[in-house]
């Protein structure tokens, strides 16, 4: 009989059981629980920024968050129907705080600790709703895609910095 202990997901705190079913990774020697697939990318991505370094808190464990508000485009407006899909399954991944929808628009507002732009229309993408790819839209999303994972990197190595005196 294997026994189950309960952790806490290091991206979004929410509590898991080691399982079966677990999704999990290794990192210097250690088992990290995740929620989601989401949480265990967004970890794998910027580990420090979950687990901090020797005697330095991390971003997440000091409890802050990184609220971005970005509109993506998608290549035809969409029903009420699809629009109300589109909200739910959005809602469905951490970090979301808001979707509002108006025809080909979508306005999103997440907390960067939880998920990324990519996430996003990744997840739209899957659920059938493609994101633009005119080159003026395509331009953008790696401009932000970009800014994302710099503010991510610059974040997560000044939370490991070392003062040395």
């Amino acid at each position: 009989m294997t026994l189950r202990k309960s952790f806490r997901c290091p991206v979004c705190h929410m509590g898991v059981e080691n399982n079966i079913d677990s999704i999990a990774t290794e990192y210097q020697g250690r088992t990290f629980y995740f929620c989601s697939e989401q949480c265990r990318d967004r970890f794998s991505m910027n580990v420090h920024l979950y687990i901090g370094a020797r005697g330095i808190p991390s971003p997440k464990q000091h409890g802050e968050t990184i609220l971005k508000c970005r509109v993506l485009k998608l290549e035809q407006p969409v029903t009420d129907e699809v629009a109300e899909r589109i909200n739910r399954e959005l809602h469905e991944m951490m970090g979301i705080k808001e979707v509002g929808i108006n025809g080909d628009r979508v306005h999103i507002v997440y907390d960067l600790l939880e998920a990324t732009t990519r996430q996003i229309e990744e997840k739209l993408e899957k659920i059938g709703n493609k994101v633009s790819s005119g080159l003026g839209a395509v331009l953008k999303r790696a401009f932000i895609h970009y800014i994302e994972e710099t503010a991510l990197d610059n974040l997560e190595h000044s939370s490991n910095t070392h003062s040395h005196h």
